[in-house]
């Protein structure tokens, strides 16, 4: 299970979940301060925020998380696959592949703690999160309510349809 937090400003009990991810080099703290600016917004809503299940590689004196490796790809990838990002990405989707079943069990865990349906979580990310998220939901058996998903991409598609 993955180490999370979570805030809930409703009364009784939730009836909407939202999980933020968070991108590298951050962790489940990192996007919370979003539930306060979304409190009013979505009563009834709980808001977690796993963090990604390995400690960040770089810099080492960092405590950070990561969702997955970037040492594989290089992090200084974006320089040197500037010409092929394809090529880039389809590196990274061997390591977020080793995630998926842990964020779906999470999205499960949350689900069936709060006694909510799929339909009624949303997740919200940036970067390494979004690329996490985006993997992880489009093989999920059950679709949740959607994702709100900011600088990342697409990975693994190529296996995409054997995967639906």
């Amino acid at each position: 299970m993955l180490d999370y937090t979570y805030k809930y400003f409703g009364s009784g009990e939730p009836k909407k979940a939202v999980i933020f991810m968070h991108g590298y080099t951050q962790d489940k703290n990192e996007l919370m301060y979003l539930a306060d600016a979304y409190k009013d917004l979505l009563p009834n809503t709980i808001f977690y925020a796993p963090s990604g299940p390995e400690k960040c590689e770089l810099p080492e004196d960092w405590v950070l998380q990561q969702w997955f490796s970037l040492m594989g790809t290089d992090p200084e990838g974006r320089r040197k696959y500037k010409e092929n990002f394809r090529e880039f990405y389809s590196k990274m989707a061997k390591d977020v592949a080793k995630v998926e079943p842990l964020v779906n069990e999470f999205i499960d865990f949350v689900r069936d703690e709060h006694g909510l349906k799929d339909e009624d979580i949303a997740l919200m990310s940036f970067s390494q999160g979004t690329h996490t998220s985006l993997y992880s939901l489009l093989r999920r058996k059950n679709a949740v309510a959607g994702l709100v998903a900011c600088a990342g991409g697409l990975l693994g598609e190529n296996d995409l349809s054997s995967a639906l």
